[in-house]
């Protein structure tokens, strides 16, 4: 047994015998006693074996999204989660701009020549898969030091306990600066992504057919092996992500493959290229992505030389369109997530089963399950449910698991958190359809949301939950779901507003749109106090964290301008991007997203008042005036909770159980003749007023 089997036998220990859990968020030990009072197991023990060889941890993206400030002491306590859950793949990429600076150096480039190609810590992510250069930079020589050394505790304990880290390979993107030392070496732009603009957009791509590829792949694996020190062969590299091919004809794919591996194996024989599926989904173009292009890419590596992460297998699968990828080992994997934004849903059926039904299947070369979320914290009892298969023989009843789930995390065997959870199996988690981008954080714009959101799905378990209080609300676990239930019913109860809202203006209901405005408003006003409640909800404890590393006051405003620069507008100006990682954050909530509510509602005023044409443009500019304002501010938030929590819940539950947003058809909020235009008609005195005053006080509000 090495340490990661020891660890989920521990963590097996710990829930099925003592009620106990560690979790993401937050932990339940009360239950843990001295050990001579632990109860037993029976004399002939308890034996599980792996279901496959593999289960795998971590998203690139999940590196800028979620861990880019941690500290060693926040690492070693996710690895040790990784341990009892029994991950024993992970992706390990932190420290990684050190070797790229010591393996550049032997090709003539200095740390001046990569000024502006590391981009700024929280967008490292993109920048080491090409999307982008140098956004949020420059990179602090100390941070890429501290990194370093982080990265090499990280590697080294995963490997002390058994695990086989993934370790970022070169994927042909290089700094400017290098076509001027190689001229003649075959490098091209990449496409321009997410609308990012220059300076920060199109990096220069080396083509592996070019020899420097090879001996710049080569020269990076073995400076990888010398400074963090020898590994378990696996490589993670990415050179198309979200990104066109020069060529989409299948014979120069093959080829771009073939030389991959090849400059891989130069410096390490035994690689194994871990390549992350997404690129067959969202390829810049996926539809270039057709079987011939597949087939041919992957032809180019031998079978046993690369590991395929399937990244989106609950929901967007790839295996069964290629046949199985024709041939390549490739994990099982559940993403969920999108941005690190929150969201509860996921299919429980699909992620019990499905899993065992695509590893039976006849010349299936599946080799383990894993998690790919983009950000994590979020929808854990998803990805526990997950991990647990790699010890199981079978699927097992999904009711029967998430009882075991609700005893281990509480603690308890509460009848209303047991019924609360059992409701949310039945709807939240019974559809992959769920929104996932929740409206209160995205867009403020007069566009309908797709995906489903039901409040009143989620409502009669929020309901259930906080009646557990009484029993249950010293228990951090049980508090920390309070406020992300409230949280999830409020956003998509606004989701609901959003909605009736744009129809009542489509249909010009003056008094409709303001009341919405209004009622909108003290929604988010109370999501504000409920998040803030908590200390796993706070804007505060993010900045705070970024801050922790700056060595100088201008690391302090680069380290905050990249921390909240990603959770809203996400690169430069009109970035499509905006949004993409919001977060559901006191703080945040507070003076961010509903002043710009604020400014939809009013504008929408505007435009009926005034008898205009909507002109989202004015909106936006309007909104990015706010945002670019908001960012450059003192941004000083608490990091300490305030409020009680179960108080303010059963607050919210009472006030918003019998809560209706006004209908389109509701006679209250029709207009009448007199008072209000409709579509064509000249504008009432009374709107003219309106207008007027609109005009007066809200003129830079609007523009």
């Amino acid at each position: 047994n090495d340490g990661v089997s020891l660890a989920s036998g521990y963590n097996h220990y710990l829930q099925n015998y003592l009620n106990s859990s560690i979790s993401w968020t937050g932990d339940n030990l009360d239950s843990v006693v001295e050990l001579e009072s632990m109860p037993p197991v029976d004399d002939q023990g308890i034996h599980k074996s792996r279901f496959l060889p593999w289960s795998y941890y971590l998203n690139v993206c999940t590196h800028s999204y979620s861990t880019v400030w941690w500290d060693w002491t926040r690492w070693q306590r996710e690895i040790d989660w990784m341990a009892m859950r029994g991950v024993n793949m992970p992706l390990m990429v932190t420290g990684q701009e050190y070797v790229w600076i010591r393996t550049f150096e032997q090709f003539g480039l200095s740390f001046e020549d990569l000024g502006d190609f590391f981009s700024g810590p929280a967008f490292l992510a993109w920048q080491r898969m090409g999307n982008i250069q140098g956004w949020a930079g420059p990179l602090p020589t100390d941070w890429i030091e501290v990194q370093f050394e982080l990265g090499k505790k990280i590697f080294q304990y995963m490997r002390e306990l058994g695990m086989k880290p993934v370790l970022p390979a070169f994927a042909g993107h290089v700094p400017e600066k290098f076509i001027e030392l190689f001229p003649d070496a075959d490098v091209i732009d990449s496409e321009p992504w997410a609308d990012i603009i220059q300076p920060w957009c199109c990096a220069k791509f080396l083509e592996p057919t070019d020899p420097l590829y090879g001996d710049i792949s080569e020269a990076f694996i073995t400076n990888l092996i010398k400074y963090y020190g020898p590994n378990d062969h696996l490589y993670n590299g990415d050179q198309f992500n979200e990104i066109i091919p020069a060529r989409v004809d299948p014979e120069y794919l093959k080829g771009v493959a073939m030389k991959t591996i090849a400059s891989m194996k130069k410096a390490d024989p035994e690689a194994i290229w871990v390549l992350q599926g997404w690129v067959f989904v969202f390829g810049g173009d996926a539809t270039i992505w057709h079987e011939p292009q597949i087939r041919g890419y992957l032809s180019g590596v031998d079978n046993d030389s690369m590991i395929i992460l399937d990244v989106w297998a609950e929901r967007e699968p790839v295996w069964n369109r290629t046949k199985n990828y024709f041939g390549k080992p490739f994990i099982w994997c559940q993403l969920l997530n999108f941005g690190g934004q929150p969201g509860m849903g996921g299919d429980m059926e699909v992620t019990m089963n499905t899993p065992f039904e695509t590893a039976a299947l006849e010349n299936n070369p599946m080799v383990g399950v894993g998690i790919t979320m983009e950000g994590i914290f979020h929808n854990a009892v998803m990805f526990d449910l997950l991990l647990d298969q790699a010890w199981m023989t079978g699927p097992i009843k999904v009711q029967t698991w998430l009882e075991a789930f609700v005893r281990a995390r509480y603690g308890s065997s509460n009848k209303h958190a047991h019924e609360a959870w059992d409701t949310l199996r039945k709807t939240v988690y019974s559809r992959n359809d769920r929104i996932w981008f929740h409206r209160i954080v995205r867009e403020t714009s007069t566009a309908f949301h797709n995906g489903i959101s039901e409040p009143d799905q989620v409502l009669p378990a929020l309901r259930q939950l906080v009646r557990a209080g009484p029993e249950l609300k010293d228990v951090a676990t049980y508090r920390y779901d309070v406020v992300d239930l409230s949280r999830q019913y409020l956003s998509e109860l606004f989701e609901v507003g959003h909605t009736i809202q744009v129809l009542a203006f489509e249909s010009r209901y003056l008094y409709q749109i303001k009341y919405i405005n209004d009622k909108a408003q003290g929604l988010l006003a109370d999501l504000e106090d409920i998040l803030a409640s908590h200390e796993d909800f706070l804007l505060g404890t993010w900045l705070r964290d970024a801050r922790k590393w700056a060595q100088t006051p201008e690391q302090g405003k680069l380290f905050t301008f990249n921390a909240i620069n990603q959770i809203t507008q996400w690169g430069p100006r009109k970035s499509i991007l905006e949004d993409y990682a919001a977060k559901q954050w006191s703080g945040l909530i507070g003076d961010y997203y509903a002043q710009r509510w604020r400014l939809f509602g009013d504008y929408l005023q505007h435009v009926v008042e005034c008898g205009e044409k909507y002109d989202q443009e004015v909106l936006n500019s309007a909104k990015y005036n706010f945002t670019w304002k908001w960012q450059d501010g003192e941004l000083d938030y608490p990091t300490e909770p305030t409020g009680d929590t179960i108080e303010i819940a059963n607050y919210l539950v009472a006030k918003y159980e019998t809560f209706v947003w006004p209908g389109p058809d509701n006679e209250r909020y029709k207009p009448s003749a007199s008072s209000t235009s409709s579509k064509g008609s000249s504008a009432s005195l009374q709107s003219l007023i309106g207008c007027l005053f609109a005009i007066l006080c809200g003129i830079t509000l609007i523009f």
